[in-house]
């Protein structure tokens, strides 16, 4: 499905609006029952948003959450709040939306086709072409020297994780990395250069590209894939780390 122009969204949210406000002027019965009906029923409009942005290829985070969030309030409204009361559920309910965006955040990554090459002794370390990153409480800075990166994982939990690529060659198909924050900030240091795509899914968090003119690659140039995921947390992509600037 094609993208909905956002000047086609506005000029129909306009145009409704014109029609409740003149409906209110002239005082009529039937404005009076579509405002007793929106009280209602407006959460739908929230699932209906939702689910649009979902098919027409919007930002996959925000339309899950807009969704579940409408669903969650139309339940309040049709099953009564001694049954379903969304103030009593909301803790969970805020901790399941964060586990489904996280997970389908990294199922959505594209994973290299080609297996971890056998470690050769003779190779520096550091110098491997998969890399996984990973620091929980405290604090893991790696380096990598390959001469064709192709995959890393940098993750950090409640602590801080780094990867400096900044000694390493891509991969002639490109690379990709998972970077994932979760109360904590992780980073990703490239040279300059380096062709980069950045997708991110922040969640109470940020996503940060402070590298110098990245673009689109060159005819031949293999490309970097960042997906970043930051759960009140950051991530950030940069060209030299904060300690050398």
């Amino acid at each position: 499905m094609k993208h909905l122009s956002g000047r086609i969204v506005v000029g129909v949210v306009l145009l409704v609006l014109a029609v409740l406000f003149t409906l209110n002027a002239l005082d009529l019965d039937v404005f009076r029952r579509i405002t007793a009906f929106a009280a209602v029923w407006w959460p739908a409009a929230l699932v209906a948003i939702g689910v649009v942005g979902l098919l027409t290829g919007g930002s996959f985070g925000f339309n899950l959450v807009l969704t579940l969030v409408g669903v969650a309030l139309l339940a309040e409204r049709v099953l009564g709040p001694d049954t379903f009361s969304l103030g009593r559920y909301l803790v969970p309910f805020v901790l399941l939306l964060v586990a489904i965006l996280v997970f389908s955040s990294a199922f959505h990554v594209r994973r290299p086709k080609t297996a971890p090459a056998s470690r050769d002794p003779g190779r520096p370390a550091g110098g491997e072409e998969h890399v996984h990153v990973f620091s929980a409480f405290g604090g893991h800075d790696a380096r990598n020297a390959s001469p064709s990166f192709r995959y890393a994982e940098v993750t950090a939990i409640f602590g801080g994780s780094s990867l400096d690529l900044r000694d390493a060659q891509l991969a002639p198909e490109g690379a990709h990395v998972e970077a994932t924050a979760l109360f904590g900030g992780a980073d990703v240091v490239v040279p300059e250069g380096w062709a980069l795509q950045v997708s991110s899914t922040p969640i109470f968090g940020g996503v940060d590209n402070r590298t110098v003119n990245p673009g689109a690659a060159a005819e031949g140039q293999p490309t970097l894939h960042v997906n970043a995921t930051a759960v009140f947390g950051g991530v950030s992509v940069k060209n030299r780390p904060d300690r050398e600037r």
